[in-house]
């Protein structure tokens, strides 16, 4: 057969799961002379092997199923969903596999991703020839890679885990559940690309079977447009200015961040931004709000039938006019 083997195994030890990647699975079982001693064998000893078969069913258009081993590789985009949960293969992976997982988002957007859950396992200390290998590695580059070296150009390493490094976790969120809302992943309980692309990238050189890399990560594409340019003299990047094209009348949208990093469940709870319209001489400034929402507060404006203006009104009682 050509495909590939998932694991050796020799001696009486506990077999640990071994997953096919699909419907059939071939065992071979090899004895040997040396392994029929010529003094007396206790009565317990049970020449052979006994298994225990079960049936897991994966869904083949996930990222945690992986069709050919040898095209480990996977693209995940922002057309395709703003957000969602990236998990590790469900089957068994053979030795010298490197699976890569690229995120992509559009141009004005940057890439979030936080491990809720991360597990590598620990070689045997009484296997000196694997203790001091790095069996399972997991590395995260600022950028997109490729098995070609030669396109590599303008990517960083964010991270490089092995043995028992582990990356920034946000295992936390695990306690939320449908009656317990936890809070969200905090920036340095993450990792967050500076351009549109991330890449993760696994490597198992002696397979899945006997050191399983196993994590759960929540990813998520920041979308970091902003209107208008930036002002010369302010630290606060969402301070924007907008000047009017010289010798044209033109009429422009604008519009909050919509960064999350703005707001509380990235950023800051309390966000200031300033924007400064710059008409040109001879022009005004018009501005026409299509669209306007403050959340769950309990005020609502209301137009004053005598002087045509808008005013908030709280609909609490007792509070009067905000």
């Amino acid at each position: 057969t050509t495909d590939p083997v998932l694991v050796r195994l020799c001696g009486g030890d506990a077999v640990p799961d071994i997953i096919s990647s699909g419907p059939n699975m071939l065992l071979e079982f090899h004895t040997s002379p040396y392994d029929n001693p010529f003094h007396p064998v206790p009565i317990s000893y049970l020449p052979g092997f006994e298994l225990e078969v079960k049936v897991f069913f994966v869904e083949a258009r996930s990222h945690s199923y992986v069709r050919q081993s040898a095209q480990c590789e996977f693209l995940l985009t922002s057309f395709d969903m703003p957000w969602g949960i990236l998990e590790n293969p469900k089957h068994s992976l053979p030795p010298n596999t490197t699976c890569r997982y690229h995120f992509q988002g559009r141009p004005h957007e940057t890439v979030w991703i936080s491990f809720i859950k991360y597990h590598a396992a620990s070689a045997d200390p009484a296997a000196y020839q694997l203790s001091s290998e790095c069996n399972a590695r997991l590395r995260i580059w600022d950028g997109r890679i490729s098995s070609k070296a030669d396109i590599q150009s303008n990517v960083s390493l964010l991270g490089d885990f092995c043995k028992d490094e582990v990356p920034r976790l946000c295992d936390h969120s695990l306690l939320s559940n449908s009656s317990r809302f936890t809070r969200p992943c905090s920036l340095a309980e993450s990792y967050v690309s500076t351009g549109n692309e991330l890449t993760l990238e696994q490597f198992l050189r002696q397979g899945s079977v006997l050191f399983p890399l196993n994590f759960l990560i929540r990813y998520e594409f920041v979308d970091t447009l902003l209107e208008g340019f930036h002002f010369k003299d302010s630290v606060n990047p969402c301070d924007r200015v907008f000047k009017s094209p010289a010798g044209t009348m033109s009429t422009r949208k604008f519009q909050s961040p919509r960064s999350v990093f703005y707001y509380g469940r990235g950023g800051s709870q309390n966000l200031s931004c300033i924007l400064r319209f710059e008409p040109g001489p001879g022009e005004g400034v018009k501005l026409t709000f299509t669209r306007l929402k403050f959340g769950e507060r309990s005020c609502a404006t209301q137009e004053d039938a005598r002087t045509g203006r808008w005013k908030c009104i709280n609909n609490e009682k007792g509070r009067g006019v905000a």
